[in-house]
């Protein structure tokens, strides 16, 4: 509970909010030097004491908007600066609020002269309908006392007491976050929120609930991780929170949610009231739900990573071994070679010779072994990975099935593949359709994917359209609406209509070039 006493923040915490030292050597000279008509105002009261004391009072009141009050320890820095701008010493400044009502008036003065207001009831409505739609965005503390206290200078209101603006923002919390849960729960149905209960259930021989079995995820990078975090996405899609609408929550909000639901487990859920436990673990499952979309995908990309170096190191090794023995055919090859030169030089019958130096079956035996070692003129190491695509059969089948993966093209034929890679792996097919177009086969796979007659080899065929879905994804060719990283690049950009009737920003780009050419014609005239 918020007391006057307490309050939401720590004492260290109000004191770096009001604090001088976070500004910079030009923000601390905008707000504490005085103009020629500041030093007027100044030198209209008598003594330097009162002086020093008003020009304190006024910058106070600039930054950080408070009234000056006797606890109140102000940086002798400021009191330097201040003095030197006066030309009054800063000892001074003890002397000043000795006089009755010294200090009051002053801070009148200064509010009616420079246009500031103290914190009234009109302010503090004020303040409660800017608070009121700010927790619709996030519900942090001290990011809600750092927007009200910029509100309030820029309303040109002198701050109160941080307590009470605690109090305000603690009240104003507490109504929000008892509406916001009924409305969220107020959408799901019974089947859901069914559903949602059973998460909690604790099993009889796991000794654990679903849903601490759902937060459970290895940080491996291999096939059976990629099944458990599938098997995972599908139980949260069979509670269909995909068809509730949740934008009324604001996207940081809706986050805060879920990481408030995440410290908690069945035990704490089920002491929850309903309206509470239903709408964080709805947060909670909407953003699971996205994390486990792109784990997934990491996990697919890694595995390919591995696959890929395995095929790389292989070839490297290949290299290796085969250019030993191939070293020793060589110097065969040359002494064969100088063999048959010195008979045609000699004269002598060429196969005679070859068979004095060279033992014949050994020479054949060697020619076999050098067949073997010749390599295609395209080697890679793709052509040692094909075994690869059994590995891939293990999961990717049902890793499309927990996907929805989507592209701006009409007639995608990478997704085209995709789709009868499922198919093949749920009729148990194991030729691929030669009616598969191949257009989203890089050059370099194609050889290894359609042979000359046409045949297409599904080893290389599944290699090449799992290894295409991940260089998709990373462009935003593809994406994958639950997605945080994959999403469509749309839904990065600023909502067309937040930015219609902008005051700043021009709706059309003919509106922006017309203003800046006037603005230009105007400065090339002057």
């Amino acid at each position: 509970m918020v007391t006057k006493a307490k309050g939401l923040l720590t004492p260290a915490q109000r004191t770096r909010l009001l604090s001088l030292d976070k500004l910079t050597s030009e923000e601390f000279k905008s707000y504490f030097s005085f103009s020629a008509e500041d030093i007027e105002v100044i030198n209209r009261h008598r003594g330097r004491a009162n002086r020093m004391g008003f020009g304190t009072q006024l910058c106070l009141v600039r930054y950080p908007g408070i009234a000056f009050s006797d606890d109140l320890e102000i940086p002798r820095h400021l009191l330097d600066y201040i003095g030197a701008q006066l030309n009054i010493p800063v000892s001074e400044f003890k002397n000043y609020g000795k006089g009755k009502n010294t200090l009051f008036s002053h801070l009148t003065e200064i509010c009616t002269y420079y246009n500031y207001q103290e914190f009234t009831s009109t302010a503090q409505n004020k303040l409660i309908k800017f608070l009121e739609n700010a927790v619709t965005e996030s519900f942090d503390e001290l990011y809600l006392m750092q927007l009200s206290i910029h509100e309030l200078r820029k309303q040109r209101v002198l701050l109160p007491n941080l307590v009470e603006i605690e109090r305000l923002i603690f009240s104003i919390k507490s109504t929000n976050e008892t509406n916001l849960y009924k409305k969220i729960t107020s959408i799901l149905t019974e089947e859901q929120k069914v559903k949602i209960d059973q998460l909690l259930v604790i099993g009889v021989e796991s000794k654990k609930s679903k849903l601490a079995w759902l937060k459970d995820i290895s940080g491996k990078s291999n096939k059976d991780a990629a099944l458990e975090v599938c098997y995972r996405i599908q139980t949260i899609k069979h509670i269909g929170l995909r068809k509730i609408n949740v934008n009324f929550v604001h996207e940081n909000r809706l986050g805060q949610l879920a990481n408030v639901a995440e410290r908690y487990d069945s035990y704490d859920f089920n002491r929850f009231n309903a309206d509470k436990r239903y709408a964080l673990l709805t947060a909670f499952l909407a953003k699971y739900h996205q994390v486990l979309i792109d784990h997934l995908i990491n996990i697919h990309t890694r595995i390919l990573l591995t696959i890929k170096r395995s095929g790389q190191n292989a070839a490297k090794e290949l290299q290796r071994s085969t250019g030993e023995r191939a070293n020793e055919l060589l110097k065969h090859y040359v002494q064969l070679i100088e063999t048959i030169a010195a008979a045609r030089s000699s004269g002598e019958n060429v196969l005679s010779k070859i068979e004095n130096v060279l033992n014949w079956d050994h020479l054949l035996a060697e020619a076999e072994q050098a067949k073997c070692l010749v390599q295609p003129k395209r080697f890679s190491y793709m052509d040692l990975i094909k075994k690869k695509a059994s590995y891939l059969r293990g999961y990717v089948p049902v890793m499309l099935e927990v996907l929805d993966l989507n592209s701006k093209k009409t007639d995608d034929t990478l997704l085209a593949a995709l789709d009868h890679i499922t198919f093949m792996s749920k009729e148990s097919k194991r030729k691929v359709s030669t009616d598969i177009s191949l257009d989203f086969v890089k050059k370099k796979w194609k050889p290894l994917v359609q042979d000359k007659d046409g045949l297409i080899d599904r080893s290389f065929f599944e290699l090449t359209a799992a290894t295409e879905l991940t260089d998709r994804l990373r462009s935003g060719e593809i994406f994958e609406h639950n997605s945080v990283m994959y999403r469509e690049l749309d839904d990065y950009l600023v909502d067309p209509a937040i930015m219609t009737g902008s005051l700043t920003i021009p709706d059309t780009f003919e509106e922006y070039i017309t203003s800046r050419s006037t603005i230009l014609d105007e400065k090339l005239k002057k």
